[in-house]
């Protein structure tokens, strides 16, 4: 004889008091916050539709009832529309890392010499993979940053606490370096990236200035490209220590 499980019904919830119930919804909210990553590709060889991929945790609140919807909706200011639908975040709060959806297991930035498409709407948080800044001048010129009309931040980022101060497996635990050696380390790509704006605000646009910052970004994949010869790198950007595509 099969059982049936029934689901919890808490029938009493709309009786509570709105603060209560805010604070229910909002608590739902603060566990699906977060960085997010979004893959785009083409739905076909032929195909000009694009379509997302993205690691953004489903969004419950959005289709629970009419109250956590506005709650939600409060919250999830920030969006992304495509052939597939919107996908909503908080646009104060979460980093959007946009990346090429033909390499996903690389995590490639989205190309430069390509079109950014979708409708993107008050974005303030970018990250880019710290190989990506050897592109910042092309990004700059090509106007992939206006894109996005509320763009206030730039987060370079890493694959992983030691990175680019160690190399390990996948399998393998971050060395344990000093918090200041990672911050010299992570300091060329910072400063090149500061250089790269300060010469675009100059000679083109005075009115961007994004904040620049550095973070680690944790994935089971860490140091893919690490460990490839860096002549190229080296005579782009100079003496820089190279950083992850994979974050």
């Amino acid at each position: 004889m099969a059982t049936t499980i029934e689901e919890p019904d808490f029938k009493v919830f709309p009786k509570l008091p709105q603060e209560l119930q805010d604070e229910v919804w909002d608590a739902t909210i603060k566990e699906e916050m977060g960085g997010i990553k979004v893959y785009i590709k083409k739905k076909g060889f032929w195909s000009k539709k694009m379509t997302l991929t993205t690691t953004a945790p489903t969004q419950s609140l959005l289709v629970t009832t009419y109250a956590s919807r506005q709650r939600a909706l409060k919250r999830y200011t920030g969006s992304i529309e495509s052939n597939d639908g919107i996908l909503r975040f908080d646009g104060d709060t979460d980093v959007i890392l946009i990346l090429d959806g033909k390499y996903p297991d690389k995590n490639q930035p989205w190309p430069v010499t390509k079109n950014l498409p979708g409708k993107y709407t008050n974005i303030k948080t970018i990250g880019i993979p710290a190989s990506a800044c050897i592109w910042m001048e092309d990004y700059l010129r090509g106007g992939f940053f206006y894109k996005f009309h509320n763009l206030q931040r730039l987060v370079i980022f890493f694959c992983c606490a030691c990175c680019p101060g160690s190399h390990h497996k996948d399998s393998e635990q971050c060395a344990h370096l000093d918090p200041e050696e990672i911050q010299l380390q992570r300091a060329p790509h910072f400063q090149f990236v500061l250089d790269r704006l300060a010469e675009h605000q100059q000679h083109f646009d005075p009115s961007l200035n994004l904040q620049v910052s550095t973070a680690s970004f944790e994935l089971p994949q860490k140091h893919r490209l690490c460990l490839m010869e860096t002549s190229s790198l080296d005579s782009m950007v100079g003496n820089m220590v190279p950083g992850c595509v994979v974050m």
